[in-house]
């Protein structure tokens, strides 16, 4: 039993700081096995963020990150 899937996400519109807007942000890290009997990892990162900065300035970043190929380390 692990948690597998953790979200942080807005609902509103945030205003960080002065002239800054952030309409989306979404991410998510999504965990399991790396293996069938070995430790819980983050498996996939994924974050979008979209926003206007100073009014005219916008931004609409995403970035999906897979990690996979996991061996055990010598003890």
């Amino acid at each position: 039993h692990y948690v597998s899937l953790i979200r942080l996400q807005n609902r509103e519109t945030i205003k960080p700081g002065k002239g800054v807007r952030i309409d989306v942000f979404d991410t998510r890290l999504e965990f399991g096995r790396a293996f069938a009997d070995g430790p819980v990892l983050p498996l996939i990162v994924h974050s979008e963020v979209r926003g206007k900065a100073m009014l005219m300035i916008r931004f609409d970043e995403m970035e999906r990150i897979r990690y996979s190929d996991f061996r055990r380390a010598a003890e």
